[in-house]
């Protein structure tokens, strides 16, 4: 693919919240999303991923999605973000195009409100990363309304994974911490770790290694 088409669609579909490099050019400056963080993501998870199954809400770009393609995982994303979903799809194609390959990923513009189209009913591991955040804020963040969803879509995922995978937003880490905690303990399930090289990505796990 040449570098010409590469940065007329990094151009086109921007702007870009994840960070990754396409022919030696990047999708954005940010440094806080996409590549800067895949490897802390990557070291909460088993070293073989072959034919796991993973469900990646809120993909956002798909770069995640990708990565976990190229290890041999098959992936379902989902983001309701227009511009962010076509950034997906761009993304997939352009991993395609430069490995040659077709990659077991599905793409569906969906929130994590509406998962009940899935078709599989067990993943080895579910990224939220900032899902759980999100909808915080889209009720306002530690209202009645707001985390009574949050334990609504907490609830139905642990009945789909035993390893969930989440990135906390709040400046204020604790406090944010032990508003998860609470309510994934609800649900039996477990922080396993809690900050990534003083990033704060969790994973919550029932009776797993890793």
């Amino acid at each position: 693919m040449k570098s010409k088409e590469i940065r007329k669609a990094i151009n086109k579909l921007g702007p870009w919240y994840q960070r990754y490099e396409m022919g030696g050019l990047y999708t954005t400056d940010s440094m806080i999303s996409g590549e800067p963080i895949w490897e802390d993501i990557r070291d909460l998870m088993e070293d073989d991923l072959f034919d796991s199954k993973i469900l990646d809400i809120g993909s956002n770009a798909a770069y995640y999605t990708m990565m976990l393609a190229l290890e041999g995982a098959i992936v379902v994303a989902i983001e309701p973000t227009p511009l962010y979903f076509k950034q997906g799809k761009w993304t997939k194609h352009y991993f395609e195009q430069k490995y040659k390959q077709k990659f077991p990923v599905k793409l569906f513009k969906k929130t994590a409100s509406e998962l009940g189209f899935l078709d599989i009913d067990y993943y080895d591991y579910i990224l939220a990363i900032s899902v759980i955040y999100h909808i915080g804020n889209q009720f306002g963040a530690y209202t009645e309304r707001a985390m009574q969803e949050q334990k609504r879509v907490i609830s139905q995922l642990c009945q789909m994974t035993d390893r969930i995978i989440i990135r906390t937003r709040n400046n204020r880490i604790e406090n944010s911490i032990s508003h998860y905690n609470s309510v994934f303990l609800e649900n039996e399930f477990y922080m396993l770790k809690k900050i990534m090289r003083k990033r704060p990505l969790l994973l919550y796990g029932r009776l797993v290694d890793r």
